[in-house]
């Protein structure tokens, strides 16, 4: 079996196409995220939320895709907890673990705003007794896992 000089063209455009295609989505989603990012800088955290959905779920069958799609997914998520941080949603926040009690989220960044978001939910101005030393030692235990994973975040050795 030989393989002709069409054939050969035949292939090359289809992965040009491909090619193409690729480039396009990703400079949507590039943008997207650009467009996200403007609106927290403009203090509009509810559509900035609504907009990280709607790049979550054009990508969900992406987070299959090499490691450049899976550190979008990543930052995303980053964005996202920001968001929801600054637009004081901190039950978002919430850290989920694993059955041995390890903390199933690896994104220091999370962390840092989950811990943050954790101390902000549960204090309170006249905070005494058992709870409120429930409340810190959860706090103090996420700054320190986040210190755990990036051994330099000036912010949380502060507040840890």
């Amino acid at each position: 079996m030989s393989i002709t000089a069409g054939s050969v063209r035949a292939i090359a455009v289809a992965v040009l196409v491909g090619a193409g295609w690729v480039c396009w989505t990703a400079g949507r989603v590039q943008g997207r995220l650009a467009e996200a990012s403007g609106q927290i800088a403009m203090l509009q955290y509810e559509s900035s939320l609504s907009e990280y959905d709607g790049i979550e779920e054009s990508l969900g069958a992406l987070g299959r895709f090499p490691a450049s799609m899976t550190d979008v997914l990543a930052d995303l998520g980053a964005r996202r907890a920001a968001a929801a941080y600054w637009d004081k949603r901190y039950g978002a926040l919430s850290l989920a673990r694993d059955a041995s009690g390890e903390l199933v989220e690896t994104n220091p960044d999370i962390l840092f705003l989950a811990a943050n978001a954790a101390y902000r939910t549960g204090w309170r101005p006249d905070g005494e007794g058992p709870a409120a030393v429930r409340l810190l030692d959860g706090v103090i235990s996420n700054y320190a896992e986040v210190l755990r994973k990036v051994p330099g975040h000036i912010d949380a050795a502060y507040n840890y």
